[in-house]
């Protein structure tokens, strides 16, 4: 057949010979499917008849294809169908081979599933052959486009009709749409040959006609009663279904077609491509030194080749999978560099053949595989656009929507403007991107305006939670459409970059793609603009709150000044009863704007935002107004200055909680659960603010203001039981520390509550219901907080159920106590004693759980013993520290294994001995207290687990101040000798800090010895290490005293001996008198108890300058007397060197300097300080 393509034959009736294809892939396709449905019959005989039929019918289509490749004027056609021919006997023979094997066992479900999988390969090659005989176009995505499009307008209309006969109007258009999309659904089921499709198709037509049917019966009975609400809310729910089915059924079939169309173009990029490689392989045969980049290029194309073959059987024996269209596409996508790399080598090649007939065969089958690779390419620009398109019209469809069920994250609006600006930044972005591209170069845009349909869903779906709660709002339908705007400029932009890739030459298309481009920018600065309208306009209410909110606490702060008795009227004479009338009137006014804020709920939302800005004006006005009446009751009213102003405290908060549920319930059914909340916060605002009415008019009555305080904080509490027992989270963060510290403060509470109702004093009263309302409010939300912080669920709910207990029970407590005022009797009393007794035990049960909140690894960091223990470590760890530094002090290398003895060592050498062998010996006296106090827990002379000022805790306090005392006094030893050794120090300093280690060891040792055994192991290595450090100390004293006494006196010359010892007199008098002032003090800080390490600072530099002052006084009166006998024996003040006849002028000096100092000298000569500078070259 291949070899009558020489143009000798007659050419019959082509379109005659491909009908007759088009019959006899029908049978092939009929004859399969009996195949298959009778083999599981088991039957042999029936299967063998069948399969004699299926070959008949096979050797009728391939006599029919030859026919039309025989006829074809085209020869690579001809050529093209006869390999897409072989590809259906291939597939043919394995089915026929399965059948065989299936019809012997029949009831193998594996045999079963490869044999429905060779019939669907064999329907697949049938449609590859049929798809290159088609020549009319599938306009089925293009007409489903069309329906979409105008069901996308009527929506629109229907959104924005406010008279009842054109919104029926449009609900009549509406359902013309449907019907049309049926119809449609019903054509496209009729050639669709995938049974598990065709199912699918039936069960979207069976749906949409029910909605449509649905959606008639609901446009009649709101056109019977146009003003019934219940038949508008179902007609709303009918249109919705409508849009929603109709919507997901265009959706499937169009990712459908594509798919098929794409997957169709794959399988003939394969049977092409193939045919390629199989034609390149033989021209090699003409090359015996190789090619080797036709060798590179055939085996990369055949990786590619097998992974898009096996990507386009898995999804057309896999036509349901959500992942086979996608893994299609991107297989698809990947065949194409490699494929254009083989067809240019295969084109390089064709000059270098000798065998014209090779020659010719390979460039037909290059060509072909040309054309199906640029098709599949074709393929995959239409598969992206039309997806990309598809999810656009999908998301701007829902922006149309009258009544959509919104599935609210939790949210707000300002979270959610950042997520929408983002987005619409990124399609800016792109936008200005692709501008760019398209003027300069236009082939490089790619696959930029499909990245936009992602961005702009997200952008939709962020939309549409955002302004769900205001969708009547004027800035809410801007915002909305210029959204849509921007969706319609975002399919129009995806549709001209689809045409520039199927004609990249067209300049007039690289133009539109621009000018689109340009128009996406545009509506993305317009959709900002709204978006930061609309953002505003739905923070209205959330700032109001935000007000009120920080008036509450503005008022919590004065609360806190009126308790500490610092509030007091700024006139003099100023009374309260100048000021009830305006409260009074302001109180009234509030009330009037609480109404208003009701009646905005169920009204517009301009007149609930307006509502609320009047309430906050008000409540800020009254606020003032109570807080000036407070101040003039003057601190010597105290706790009914806190009366009033808790009272107003109360308003503000639950004013600030009506005007957000407000927000939330607005537009809302009256009998939904936020419309019914929000009644309960108005109420709660409407008796507070009664409260204060009635608080104004008793405060100023000693005999009553009690009861009203109680009664004001009985209403407060069960405000506040109401907020904990709701399922709004938590606003704060607290730990069961936290909690243990709120259910302690229970205790003093219940405590004064009892003493209240005992004394019945007014002001006791007023006392307690201040305290109670605080102390459990506090409760209230640290117990919330931590226990929805908890783990444990158990704990959790437990903690809330006993949260909830005390705050009732403290609750009854108050009331019993009211009537105890009101009436007293024995059995009130009893009654208050019974309550308390309860509220302990519940506070016993808090107690606990707030441990078990903590888990088992929990430790209390602020138990005393586990801060001694820390603080002794830490102790330890520092005086480790500074030993290590004092170490690089060493004025001298030392030799590795030679001694060095003491006669050798100059001063300075001494001193940094002592003072790290001082360092050392603390850090073990820490250590050894670590131990010790560790031992008192074990043998139980110490609680492991200690409360603050108890006996234990008390003793934990000392030992760690101890300890930081000997920390702090081994760093100032360290930093003296530091000083002395470098010529900036004295030896005073070290002195005064060698002493003050040898007293915080001693004080150290003392506090161990009141709780430790004294034969204790532990007590025995505290001895051993405060011994050391004593013995240390008093050697570096001795040292550092015998220093002092052998530095030489500077040698001193003077002019005017008369003048000198007048200067010299007058200084022992200064020195005399610094000397007694510096032993006063030293003395009074001697006396003062050392309680911390700044009083042992303030000691230890009072001793040091007492040592200075002493030695400087002591060389003024020597030199005194120096300078009287040198006047009696008439020396003179001058003298001249005889060797070099200069001046030698010695200066004069009262106290010796660091460079005369004899370790300062023995230091240099032995070149330690060139050692210490690194200096050193030796």
């Amino acid at each position: 057949a291949i070899e009558a393509f020489n143009g000798k034959n007659v050419p019959d009736d082509l379109p005659l010979t491909i009908s007759q294809v088009q019959i006899t892939t029908e049978l092939v396709r009929e004859k399969a499917k009996t195949l298959v449905k009778n083999v599981s019959k088991g039957q042999k005989e029936l299967t063998n008849l069948d399969s004699t039929k299926f070959a008949f019918a096979l050797e009728e289509y391939l006599t029919s294809v030859k026919a039309v490749a025989l006829n074809s004027t085209d020869q690579k056609m001809g050529f093209r169908l006869l390999s897409q021919a072989k590809q259906v006997m291939d597939k043919s023979s394995v089915l026929l081979s399965e059948a065989t094997k299936t019809s012997s066992k029949p009831e193998d479900s594996t045999a079963v599933t490869e044999l429905y999988a060779a019939e669907r390969d064999v329907q697949v090659a049938l449609d590859v052959t049929l798809s290159d005989l088609r020549k009319e176009k599938d306009e089925s995505v293009d007409q489903l486009m069309v329906i979409r499009e105008k069901m996308q307008a009527i929506l629109s209309e229907l959104n924005q009709c406010t008279e009842n006969n054109q919104k029926m109007g449009q609900v009549k258009n509406l359902a013309k749409s449907c019907a049309e999309l049926i119809q449609m659904m019903k054509n496209i089921s009729s050639e669709e040959s995938d049974p598990s499709v065709k199912e699918q198709l039936f069960s979207s037509i069976e749906q949409l006609t029910n909605a449509v049917v649905d959606l008639s019966k609901a446009a009649k009975e709101v056109a019977l009663n146009p003003n019934d609400e219940e038949s508008k809310e179902v007609l709303c729910f009918a249109i919705e279904q409508a849009r929603l089915i109709s919507e997901q059924s265009v959706n499937t079939i169009v990712r459908r077609k594509m798919a098929d169309q794409l997957g169709l173009s794959a399988k003939k990029a394969v049977i092409a491509t193939t045919d390629c490689i199989n034609e390149s392989k033989k021209a090699l045969g003409q090359f015996p030194g190789g090619h080797r980049e036709m060798e590179d290029s055939l085996t990369s194309i055949s990786d590619a080749v097998s992974k898009l073959e096996q990507s386009a059987d898995y999804f057309f024996q896999n036509p349901s999978s959500e992942a086979g269209y996608p893994h299609l596409l991107e297989s698809a996508d990947q065949f194409l560099g490699p494929s254009n790399r083989l067809v240019e080598q295969a084109t390089s090649l064709l000059g270098q053949l000798t065998c014209s007939k090779m020659s010719q065969r390979l460039l037909d089958t290059s060509e072909d595989m040309g054309a199906a690779v640029k098709d599949l390419s074709t393929q995959i620009t239409n598969s992206e656009s039309i997806v990309a398109m598809n999810v656009v019209q999908s998301a701007t469809n829902e922006l149309n929507v009258l009544k959509s069920p919104i599935t609210n994250t939790g949210e707000d609006f300002s979270t959610l403007k950042v997520k929408m600006i983002n987005s619409t930044k990124e399609i800016y972005k792109i936008s200005q991107e692709i501008l760019v591209k398209s003027r300069t170069e236009p082939e490089k845009i790619g696959s930029l305006p499909v990245k936009l349909a992602s961005l702009y869903e997200s952008l939709v779906e962020d939309v549409k939670i955002a302004l769900a709660n205001d969708a009547e709002d004027e800035t809410s339908k801007d915002a909305t459409l210029w959204v849509e705007n921007l969706g319609q400029s975002i399919v129009k932009l995806i549709e001209y970059t689809r045409d520039h890739k199927m004609d990249p030459d067209s300049a007039s298309i690289v133009m539109d793609v621009g000018k689109n481009a340009q128009y996406v920018g545009e509506n993305c600065v317009k959709v900002l603009t709204a978006l930061n309208a609309a953002s505003k306009r739905a923070q209205v209410l959330d700032n109001v709150s935000s007000e009120l909110s920080g008036l509450a606490s503005d008022l919590e702060t004065t609360i806190m000044f009126a308790s500490a008795g610092t509030m007091n009227p700024e006139t003099e004479g100023e009374s309260f009863a100048d000021h009830r009338e305006n409260i009074l009137k302001s109180a009234q006014v509030l009330v009037k704007d609480i109404k208003d804020i009701l009646t905005g709920t169920t009204s517009s939302k301009e007149q609930l935002i307006k509502a609320a800005e009047n309430s906050v004006t008000n409540t800020t006005k009254l606020c003032e107004e109570v807080k000036t009446g407070a101040a003039s009751l003057t601190s010597e009213n105290q706790q009914a200055q806190v009366m009033l102003l808790n009272t107003m405290k109360d308003v503000s908060a639950s004013l600030g909680d009506l005007i957000i549920n407000s927000k939330k319930a607005h537009g809302k059914p009256v009998d939904h659960p936020a419309m019914l909340e929000m009644k309960t916060k108005a109420k709660n605002v409407v008796t507070n603010v009664t409260h204060i009415l009635k608080t104004v008019k008793t405060v100023e009555d000693e005999n009553s203001r009690g009861t009203r305080a109680i009664e004001s904080a009985i209403e407060a509490i069960g405000q506040e039981i109401e907020s904990f027992n709701s399922s709004e989270q938590p606003k704060a963060s607290s730990t069961p520390e936290d909690l243990m510290r709120a259910n302690r403060a229970m205790t003093q509470a219940t405590s004064k509550a009892v003493s209240a109702s005992n004394s019945g004093k007014q002001e006791d009263i007023i006392a307690v219901a201040n305290l109670g309302r605080k102390v459990i409010s506090e409760l209230l939300t640290t117990c919330k907080a931590a226990a929805f912080a908890s783990e444990n669920v158990e704990a959790k709910d437990e903690a809330l159920q006993n949260g909830y207990e005390l705050a009732s029970q403290y609750q009854n407590l108050l009331n019993q106590v009211m009537v105890g005022v009101k009436h007293p009797s024995k059995e009130s009393k009893e009654e208050v004693m019974n309550i308390s007794r309860k509220i302990a035990q519940t506070v016993t049960k808090m107690a606990k759980l707030s441990e078990k909140l903590k888990g088992g690894d929990w430790v209390d960091p602020d138990d005393p013993m586990l801060i001694a223990e820390n603080e002794l470590l830490s102790a330890a760890q520092s005086i480790e520290k500074a030993a290590k530094r004092l170490a690089t002090l060493r004025p001298k290398k030392e030799i590795s294994g030679q001694a060095t003895s003491d006669e050798d060592m100059t001063f300075d050498d001494l001193i940094i001995e002592s003072a790290k062998s001082i360092a050392n010996a603390s850090s073990s006296l820490i250590k050894a207290a670590s131990e010790a106090q560790k031992e008192l827990v074990a043998q139980g002379k110490v609680q492991k687990k200690t409360l603050k000022g108890s006996e234990d805790g008390q003793w934990s306090e000392g030992l760690v101040s101890a300890a930081k005392m000997v920390a702090s006094a081994t760093h100032s030893l360290c930093e003296a000798a530091n000083s002395l050794v470098q010529g900036e120090g004295e030896e005073e300093h070290l002195i005064a800090a060698a002493k003050q280690v040898s007293k915080s060891t001693a004080q150290l040792f003392l506090a161990f010895k009141v709780k430790a055994d004294i034969n204790s192991t532990a007590m025995e290595g505290l001895k051993t290490a405060s011994n050391a450090i004593k013995k240390a100390t008093d050697e570096l004293v001795k040292a550092a005293q015998a220093s002092i006494q052998e530095e030489p006196a500077a040698p001193v010359v003077k002019v005017d001996i008369f003048k000198e010892r007048i200067e010299a007199e007058a200084r022992v008098l200064k020195l005399e008198k610094e000397l007694r002032e510096a032993k006063s003090r030293e003395k009074q800080m001697a006396q003062t108890p050392q309680r911390s390490v700044g009083d042992i600072k303030r000691a230890r530099d009072a001793e040091a300058k007492v040592l200075k002052l002493g030695k400087q006084l002591e060389e003024a009166q020597n030199y005194v007397q120096r300078l009287n006998k040198k006047q009696y024996e008439g020396n003179e003040m001058y003298s001249v060197s005889e060797d070099s006849g200069d001046l030698l002028v010695a200066e004069r000096s009262t106290i010796i300097t660091n460079r005369d100092r004899k370790s300062i000298r023995a230091l240099n000569n032995a070149g330690n300080v060139r050692y210490m500078l690194g200096t050193d070259t030796e």
